[in-house]
């Protein structure tokens, strides 16, 4: 994985790509602390955004609905 990517979005992203199931879990929850002035908070947003939209650039082929998927964890 890149340096510049989201881990928490690209990863599970990989393991759909392994042929793997990706499950939701409620309880899992993550806390970091607040950025202290809305320039910065809406720097980090682009930021995110940005990464996420070249994340989805890179693994562009699970977006397609007729890829195989495979059989494992099926």
């Amino acid at each position: 994985m890149s340096a510049d990517q989201l881990p928490d979005f690209v990863l599970p992203l990989r393991v759909v790509e392994q042929g793997y199931r990706v499950v939701y879990e409620p309880r899992a929850v993550l806390r970091e602390p607040a950025l202290n002035s809305a320039e910065r908070e809406y720097r980090m947003r682009v930021r995110v955004a940005l990464r996420a939209i070249w994340a989805l650039y890179d693994l562009r082929h699970l977006l397609n609905p007729r890829r195989d998927r495979g059989s494992v964890g099926s």
